[in-house]
């Protein structure tokens, strides 16, 4: 019988006793780039798997990305609600407080007035001071109070200003650790490339 071959630079005609490819080395030839196929869909089929799993593994830091970026914008909201009401009641105590002492001041006139009215009358004038002299140390309780208020309201202020500066390194700190995903997502965006 007689085959053609390809080979070298044309085709040989093949027969019997004459050199050329044996059936067995064919075989051996076909099974070799059986094999040798089989390995590269087995090795497709590997990186088929290791791709999935890296995409899995992007979108899992896409995922953790948005979720921190969504509760730092929240954390965010939350500490400007309650500054906003914290500088709205501070601003109504204050007010409070200088209309008790515009009463405290008008009060202070009453007695100046009332101590005046009874100066000529010694006893009157006795029991009037002794009166005056209660209320004074009353007003100076009152007062005492509202310092302590408001002292106690400075110290909350500057709470509140500690408050503003630990949100405001935290999103430092969440902004250096979007950037370190982002350099990984893009390491591993190389990776698939």
């Amino acid at each position: 019988y007689q085959r053609r071959v390809r080979g070298g630079r044309g085709r040989k005609q093949v027969g019997a006793g004459e050199e050329g490819i044996s059936a067995m080395q064919l075989l051996q030839t076909i099974q070799t780039l059986i094999d040798e196929n089989q390995r590269l869909k087995t090795d497709n089929v590997e990186k088929t798997e290791r791709l999935d799993q890296l995409r899995d593994k992007v979108a899992q830091l896409h995922a953790r990305n948005e979720r921190l970026i969504e509760e730092s914008n929240r954390v965010m909201e939350q500490r400007n609600l309650n500054l906003k009401e914290n500088s709205s009641s501070v601003q109504s105590q204050i007010m409070d407080l200088m209309r008790e002492k515009a009463n405290v001041e008008e009060e202070l006139n009453k007695v100046s007035l009332s101590l005046a009215q009874f100066t000529r009358q010694n006893t009157i004038l006795s029991r009037n001071l002794e009166m005056a002299e209660d209320e004074k140390n009353s007003l100076h309780h009152e007062l005492k109070r509202i310092r302590g208020e408001m002292e106690n309201l400075s110290s909350s202020n500057s709470n509140n200003f500690n408050q503003v500066k630990d949100l405001e390194m935290a999103l430092v700190e969440e902004r250096k650790q979007r950037k370190n995903l982002q350099v990984k997502y893009d390491a591993l965006r190389d990776e698939l490339e």
